[in-house]
């Protein structure tokens, strides 16, 4: 990956590098829902909201990780555990992955 200096953004120099950042990005997009539809799990009765949560993870999600959101006594822990390491995975550079990773532990702190 070539570090453009001037805008401070990584460019991908070949197809298997912008696969890299396209999976990440794809990677982050999901981790983003998941932690939101934890969240609301969380909010909602579960006589409201068991089953469709749970039709939802497992469709979206990896086997393990719709596990993982099910059976968490405190699902957005789960689904913000996942969108950070999403964050960790990005193809960026550090100082704006650390940036992005202290919005992430806000969140964390308003659960």
């Amino acid at each position: 990956l070539n570090n453009n200096n001037n805008n401070n953004n990584i460019k991908p120099n070949t197809a298997s590098e912008q696969q890299q950042r396209t999976e990440a990005l794809d990677n982050l997009a999901l981790t983003v829902w998941q932690f939101s539809r934890c969240l609301q799990s969380h909010l909602w009765p579960p006589s409201e909201d068991e089953i469709p949560f749970q039709t939802e993870v497992r469709a979206r999600l990896k086997p393990d990780r719709a596990a993982a959101c099910i059976v968490a006594e405190h699902r957005p822990s789960v689904g913000l555990s996942d969108l950070a390491n999403a964050v960790e995975q990005l193809p960026i550079p550090f100082v704006k992955r650390i940036e992005i990773d202290r919005s992430v532990t806000v969140l964390g702190e308003m659960g």
